[in-house]
């Protein structure tokens, strides 16, 4: 009687946390986030499942891709070319994972198709969404807190709050995707000063999301900046302007804290 009450509980909870999905985009992305965050925070991957591998990203994929589904398949609007676009990625994911099945079996093509499935997930569920300006902000907004806490993360990493990152052999405080995430929120706050009105504590988190992303020391995200700068200095130069101002309060941040937490390394 217990199992079948807790069984009810956990289903009826699904179905709650499925309809709010479904309805709030918004949602969706935090929980995105927040899987990604767990993961950075805990220093693993996946877990074990029995014999299967399981990342808390799968579950939330899997609820994404449903979501999906009910909001694609229940649109009134005509199919365009990239409604048909989408659903031949759809299919061909679906094709393939199901040939894979066939010839490596369900555990090995189940495990190989796990990045090709949170793609296509997401890619179905935030593009049955309008792209308005409101929702772009709010997702903006998530997307600041979600850089927010994993500069808090390395920082806790760096004074020992939290065990190192074992899966790096350099025990840099985040991974690279990590670093990277901070980088993108170090644009959205640069452009989005620049083009609307940001709320103000972003001047300040602009070089803070700098400094962080070039102090985390992986190489790839230093050339994703220069790019990112590149393209910025092609498409609007006058935004280079603050770009300066904003590189000078970095260079002083690294300067004064670099030494402090990594030492004559």
């Amino acid at each position: 009687m217990t199992t079948l009450f807790v069984l009810f509980i956990a289903g009826l909870s699904a179905l709650l946390i499925t309809w709010f999905v479904v309805d709030y985009s918004v949602l969706g992305l935090s929980m995105v986030l927040l899987a990604s965050l767990l993961t950075q925070v805990m220093g693993t991957e996946h877990g074990l499942v029995g014999s299967i591998h399981f990342r808390p990203e799968d579950g939330i994929a899997a609820l994404l891709m449903f979501a999906g589904i009910l909001r694609f398949v229940s649109r009134r609007t005509p199919l365009n070319i990239s409604s048909l676009l989408l659903l031949t990625y759809i299919g061909l994911f679906f094709f393939s994972l199901a040939r894979g099945v066939l010839i490596f079996g369900i555990h090995d093509a189940g495990n190989e198709s796990r990045p090709f499935f949170d793609v296509a997930a997401c890619i179905l569920y935030f593009s049955t969404f309008p792209p308005t300006e409101a929702r772009i902000k709010e997702y903006f907004r998530v997307y600041i807190a979600f850089a927010v806490l994993l500069v808090c993360t390395a920082g806790a990493r760096l004074v020992g709050i939290l065990p190192p990152n074992l899966a790096d052999p350099a025990r840099r405080p985040l991974p690279a995707m990590g670093a990277y995430s901070i980088c993108l929120a170090f644009l959205i706050c640069l452009c989005w000063q620049f083009y609307g009105s940001a709320p103000r504590y972003f001047r300040w988190l602009t070089p803070l999301f700098a400094a962080a992303a070039i102090a985390l020391q992986h190489r790839t995200v230093w050339v994703v900046m220069l790019g990112l700068i590149a393209a910025i200095y092609k498409l609007e130069r006058r935004i280079l302007g603050r770009l300066v101002r904003v590189m000078f309060i970095v260079g002083l941040l690294i300067v004064v804290i670099g030494p402090i937490v990594y030492g004559a390394r």
